[in-house]
């Protein structure tokens, strides 16, 4: 698994190189029917993740945002999004990431998150722990969902106002990039995360290095998220418990 990581690890780090240097020529195209938006760098990266990763393990697949999708010889897949917070990215808002997944079976097996704003890399190895920089990270220790700050997505915040009345946490963010903010439950920067509606490169490469520093990934079932999971929740064993019992799914209904 290392020299995965190792390949994964280097092609983000060169998409985050190109995202930064093409930040003043990007052009913005609609895309689907939902009010997202792709850009030509987002193109251009994944092209490039592509080329690099598959030169060096041409049995593997990939699941791309994009464009890219290639049915894998050997099992497994990389799972990529080219630039994670495509609308940050393109007002100039520093909080965007490149997010490089191995999956095998649906599992994540290798995660990769490199933020080149920060110049930092979160990347793990299922069962090797979880590493910012070579360091080694933690999910928080936090054990009550009122001291908590969580990422969770407006839509879901206001059916989670619906059934209580009560402060829920300490506070709510949002910041747009699904990948990185999972890296910033690893790191515990935040206590939880939330969001319906994942797609596979949203949520992969962010799962496994949540687990591996020690923090729990479940669908709206309470099951481990796998990537064909549309709902996540990421924290510390502790806060997971504690949401599941004041917010069952059949209430919010996800």
């Amino acid at each position: 698994m290392q020299e995965y990581l190792k390949a994964a690890i280097k092609a983000a780090k060169e998409a985050g190189k190109i995202a930064l240097q093409r930040s003043s020529d990007i052009k913005v195209f609609p895309k689907g029917t939902s009010g997202d938006i792709v850009t030509n760098v987002d193109m251009e990266v994944e092209q490039v993740i592509v080329e690099r990763l598959s030169s060096e393990f041409p049995n593997f697949g990939f699941i791309c945002e994009e464009k890219c999708n290639i049915a894998p010889n050997s099992g497994l897949a990389w799972v990529v999004d080219p630039i994670d917070g495509t609308r940050n990215y393109s007002i100039g808002l520093p909080f965007f990431c490149t997010s490089i997944a191995l999956v095998r079976k649906n599992v994540p097996v290798v995660g990769v998150v490199y933020d080149p704003n920060k110049d930092e890399v979160f990347y793990a190895i299922q069962g090797k722990g979880s590493y910012l920089n070579g360091k080694c990270i933690c999910v928080s220790k936090k054990s009550s969902l009122e001291d908590a700050v969580a990422s969770i997505s407006f839509q879901l915040w206001e059916k989670i106002r619906e059934f209580s009345n009560k402060k829920v946490f300490a506070a709510c963010r949002c910041f747009g990039a699904v990948a990185l903010e999972l890296c910033y439950v690893a790191s515990a920067r935040l206590d939880l995360m939330l969001r319906s509606n994942i797609n596979p490169w949203d949520g992969a490469a962010g799962a496994v290095i949540v687990r591996e520093a020690s923090g729990v990934v479940k669908n709206q079932f309470g099951k481990q998220w796998l990537i064909n999971d549309r709902y996540l929740f990421a924290s510390n064993a502790k806060l997971q418990k504690e949401f599941a019992s004041k917010f069952p799914q059949e209430q919010l209904q996800f």
